[in-house]
């Protein structure tokens, strides 16, 4: 990975790790695109300041760090 970390890889917590197994790379790598199409469309249509806009915007990615954060756990959870 570049040293350029997207905001989505950085909320994900997306950092090279030759321990991590391709499955939850892979998964990791779709919810950081999530984040950062939620991201970038919030700032490039500049709704901040729109008080119903910006409690979307927090939750959504709120939710989708906690499905991100559960899927993991379901690829990595010991039977």
């Amino acid at each position: 990975m570049s040293k350029n970390v997207t905001y989505g890889q950085s909320l994900i917590g997306v950092k090279p790790d030759p321990k991590i197994k391709d499955n939850i790379w892979e998964v990791k790598m779709l919810f950081a695109k999530a984040v950062d199409s939620v991201h970038t469309e919030y700032i490039s249509k500049n709704m901040g300041g729109n008080p119903s806009k910006d409690m979307l915007y927090k939750h959504a990615i709120g939710e989708i760090l906690n499905a991100q954060m559960n899927a993991v756990k379901v690829l990595t959870l010991d039977k």
